[in-house]
């Protein structure tokens, strides 16, 4: 099939920009990233990660931009220092703009507040939990407007001394100044019947204010050893979080049982909610790891009553290779697109190294776009760069002390256990992911468009379609091809259009689009020409303004000659009209 026709047909993904986010650190590893976005100015957002960089104490990196990601600084903790101690951060913002962090330092939560969109912090206020703490602050306008709420696994012990985990919930209502705490026990018997405890999945608020609030159980293997499968239940508070619903039953996942593998694929289970003014405004989404024939895969199920009950799972790619996915991402734009990323190690036979992995729903949920890596090259964990101490720990374990230390390879070779992602305006979305292509695991940000509307009809025949002489760049090896098209036909057409490109042969080497709408040259690529300001129609006769197509030479192992005027360079082109309009 041509590629022009499974671009017309089929919606797509393309890659605007990526800029380092840890670029004041390179030579410490980042893993285990959270995102959030001020609502009260959308080009400001905070990124956090642990940072291993070789000291005993566990820390966490928070960096913030007010350019929607363009450029990021690194902020620094009350009193000083490069980091933040702790792990297992999390962050949220409030609807003023103000912005919430947590993580989990010595088995206590840090709760940290700033006023300043992440610039500078407040110093943290103590709450109860050992591990995974999530922070969200109600945006609606309803009744619990700006009420902050905190969660996280804590500690607990049966009349029996045997000893679990519980759920730790705190909430505030005046800025996070002051918390009323509570626990809750929350336990099922095993199959081997020991006592299950909750781990923290994640907590969300409904656009109606419903505080939802999701955990995991962890059932034991035969041996005992590593768990075999997953359960993940929902309770749901109507009232502010005072009380909530019994628990309900989500979803059972497997999980592999070797140490090796079991590592790679541990990950957080995510949860999102759509809060636009669509149809599905309200339902909530999950997407979390399970096995299929043997191999982790990310799915996504849905609830349209606030977790009581749910539907799928949908398998978010295809993929069939012997190999693991891990750290589900999920988020829900203002129309209503759902996104979803993931480490893959699909390009890796051994299933050590992986990329990061993207893939959208325009239908809420019920079928996914073909997924993109976000990364040519693969993210390999256990390297020299991330043989970086993470942290020492001392237990005492049947009498004896054990001390264990860690490095960021042998603890992170999943990346972490979650993944930042937002949506944007426009169709839109922003990642906070784990890049090790420079063989320092960094923390990235990436810019994708989902083309929320498939490709129109083939116009090319009521069009004609004017190149410019290509323009060469020795220094910066870009290549620059100016378009414009004609209506030649009698009637006017509907903009903007969109020009699709395939490339059959070029003296360059190997071309990559930089300022593509979607796609690129080895499957088509397209690119959006608009109309001049102000106009909806091009009229018969008349002439679009000139777009710049703009290529980088990936390859310049070539000669390139110094003119591109006596060069080969083999453009076709096709124009589509935009669908829906």
């Amino acid at each position: 099939m041509s590629p022009f026709a499974t671009l017309a047909q089929q919606p797509a993904i393309s890659i605007e920009h990526s800029t380092l986010i840890s670029a004041e650190d390179t030579s410490t590893p980042h893993v285990e990233s959270w995102l959030a976005r001020n609502p009260a100015d959308p080009r400001n957002l905070v990124a956090v990660a642990n940072a291993t960089a070789g000291h005993v104490q566990s820390e966490t990196a928070v960096y913030f931009t007010k350019d929607a990601g363009q450029s990021w600084h690194r902020a620094r903790p009350f009193g000083g220092g490069a980091y933040f101690h702790g792990t297992d951060p999390c962050l949220a913002f409030g609807p003023d703009g103000t912005a919430y962090y947590v993580n989990e330092d010595h088995e206590t939560i840090n709760f940290f507040h700033s006023s300043d969109k992440g610039e500078t912090w407040s110093s943290p206020i103590k709450l109860a939990g050992v591990d995974h703490p999530i922070v969200i602050a109600d945006g609606t306008s309803g009744k619990y407007h700006d009420r902050i709420y905190v969660a996280a696994t804590g500690y607990t012990y049966t009349a029996q001394g045997e000893q679990g985990s519980n759920i730790e919930f705190a909430v505030s209502d005046d800025g996070g100044n002051t918390f009323n705490q509570r626990s809750f026990l929350v336990q099922k018997k095993a199959a081997d019947t020991h006592l299950a405890f909750p781990s923290i999945t994640d907590l969300i608020v409904a656009p109606d204010g419903t505080v939802v609030l999701m955990y995991s159980i962890d059932l034991q293997a035969a041996d005992g050893k590593l768990p075999s499968s997953v359960d993940y239940l929902v309770m749901s508070s109507s009232n502010g979080g005072r009380t909530f619903t019994e628990p309900h039953h989500v979803a059972t996942a497997t999980a592999p049982t070797d140490d090796a593998r079991s590592i790679k694929t541990a990950s957080f289970a995510k949860a999102a909610v759509d809060a636009s003014s669509g149809p599905r405004r309200g339902r909530i989404f999950l997407a979390y790891q399970d096995l299929v024939d043997g191999w982790s895969r990310t799915k996504l199920i849905h609830s349209d009553d606030r977790g009581q009950t749910w539907e799928g799972p949908i398998a978010i790619s295809d993929d069939t290779s012997h190999t693991d996915q891990a750290v589900p991402g999920l988020a829900v734009s203002d129309n209503g697109i759902v996104a979803v990323t993931w480490y893959d190690r699909r390009s890796d036979p051994k299933n050590e190294c992986f990329q990061g992995y993207l893939s959208a729903s325009l239908d809420s949920g019920l079928t996914f776009l073909p997924a993109i890596a976000l990364q040519k090259a693969t993210t390999c964990p256990r390297v020299q760069g991330n043989e970086v101490l993470h942290g020492a720990y001392s237990q005492v374990d049947s009498g004896r002390h054990v001390y264990t230390i860690e490095t960021a390879a042998t603890r992170f070779p999943n990346g972490g256990e979650t993944q930042g992602l937002v949506g944007l305006e426009s169709n839109r979305f922003l990642l906070a992911w784990v890049n090790g292509e420079s063989g320092v695991m960094q923390l990235i940000s990436t810019t994708a468009r989902i083309q929320a509307q498939p490709l129109g009809r083939d116009i090319t025949d009521r069009l004609k379609t004017t190149v410019g002489l290509p323009q060469w760049d020795p220094a910066s090896h870009k290549l620059f091809v100016t378009v414009s098209v004609t209506n030649t036909s009698r009637n006017a057409i509907r903009g903007p259009l969109y020009l699709e490109s395939e490339l059959f042969g070029s003296v360059f080497g190997e071309l990559h689009p930089v300022n593509a709408f979607v796609g690129n040259l080895s499957s088509g690529t397209v690119w959006e020409i608009p109309l001049r300001a102000g106009e909806t129609l091009l009229a018969p006769g008349e002439t679009t303004p000139e777009t710049t197509l703009r290529f980088e030479v990936q390859d310049t192992t070539q000669s390139v000659p110094s003119k591109v005027g006596d060069s080969r360079l083999d453009l076709v082109f096709r124009i589509f009209e935009s669908n829906g309009r």
